[in-house]
């Protein structure tokens, strides 16, 4: 390999994207959903820049492996801080085990310490066990799966006028980022929303599968969610002060085939502080070497300051233990309890779906 590092040229930089297409498509060379799924999430999100795309490059076989440094904003420590998805790691079929993806995410790592980004996350699935907690990335967050029986919950005080949905349009980006702003305001990994990644998600929407529906009493929106159709609920925002109807009325305004739903959000999220009541059960599941990973980077990222770890944390020193990198951003394991109170909850690391790239 005679080459590792930010794409040079336009040249290396299409590359760098059609093996990230191929990669995720089921059959060489076809143009198919997630293909197309895989071309979008990457060229149109707005962290997208002309020094996203990591090359590895062969002097022969020109780009060998890709990666995508996708620029965020994640929620930490009620600041929004500096951060990267490292997105797409790719490696053509012929080059895999040779050890191509190393010096892909050494060069990812690299590129991203000097664009002084304070923590880098990568999305993983647990079958390549072990292979990004070599490079300091740990998975911190817990997946939490509430069901529940909306019949069982209260019924509201008073009947509202009428509650129905209404599909997110951009004349509701404003009530929607209100709404996220405020559900999610003490959750660790959430992004910061711009009016263009409202947009973004509008068209990302289809490629998951997923609906993002306002819930209206008359003409007022008392909150949305993001839904499979199917009684599973990935993300829900509704008015935490003063809430226009009951979480029962919220949950049956979506049509829904089982008498039991999944909500899919973290067990602190206010919205579940709501569900008193009714039938509700809660599963937890961490994965330390899959899932949402996260990498401290920047030797100046001010809570590795306060927690004394401050001192030359960067790609050239070696990366943080789990613990290390729990204790920095301030979440804890499944696990682990307040000690004045066994049953508090504490924070995790969860990046909303419609974060994740």
């Amino acid at each position: 390999m005679n080459y590792s590092g930010i794409a040079r040229n336009d040249s290396e930089h299409e590359q760098a994207l059609l093996l990230a297409e191929s990669s995720f498509s089921p059959s060489p060379g076809s143009k198919d959903t997630s293909t197309m799924r895989k071309a979008f999430l990457l060229r149109e999100h707005p962290g997208y820049t002309n020094e996203s795309p990591i090359v590895v490059c062969s002097k022969d076989s020109g780009v060998v492996a890709s990666a995508f440094l996708i620029k965020c904003s994640i929620h930490l420590h009620h600041r929004f801080l500096p951060g990267v998805f490292i997105s797409s790691v790719s490696v053509a079929e012929k080059f895999r085990g040779e050890g191509v993806s190393r010096l892909l995410m050494r060069a990812a790592i690299d590129a991203a310490s000097a664009r002084r980004f304070d923590i880098a996350i990568v999305i993983a699935r647990r079958l390549v066990d072990g292979f990004y907690t070599r490079f300091g990335f740990w998975g911190l967050a817990q997946y939490s799966k509430i069901t529940l029986k909306p019949a069982t919950l209260p019924m509201d005080a008073q009947s509202p006028r009428s509650v129905c949905l209404k599909p997110l349009d951009v004349d509701s980006f404003g009530a929607c980022a209100a709404l996220y702003a405020s559900n999610y305001a003490h959750l660790a990994g959430h992004c910061f929303r711009s009016p263009e990644m409202w947009t973004y998600i509008l068209g990302k929407l289809p490629y998951l599968g997923l609906k993002l529906d306002l819930v209206m009493v008359g003409d007022i929106v008392a909150g949305y969610a993001v839904h499979d159709g199917a009684g599973n609920f990935h993300e829900i925002g509704t008015n935490i002060v003063a809430p226009i109807c009951s979480s029962r009325s919220f949950l049956t305004a979506f049509p829904s085939e089982k008498d039991e739903l999944t909500l899919h959000i973290p067990p602190t999220h206010p919205f579940v502080t709501k569900l008193n009541g009714g039938d509700v059960s809660l599963t937890l599941r961490e994965c330390s070497y899959g899932g949402h990973m996260v990498r401290v980077l920047n030797p100046d990222f001010p809570v590795c300051a306060l927690s004394g770890l401050g001192n030359g944390i960067d790609a050239k020193n070696p990366p943080l233990s789990f613990v290390e990198t729990a204790r920095i951003l301030g979440v804890a394991r499944v696990t682990e309890f307040e000690e004045t109170n066994a049953t508090e909850m504490r924070g995790s690391f969860n990046i909303p779906i419609l974060d994740q790239i």
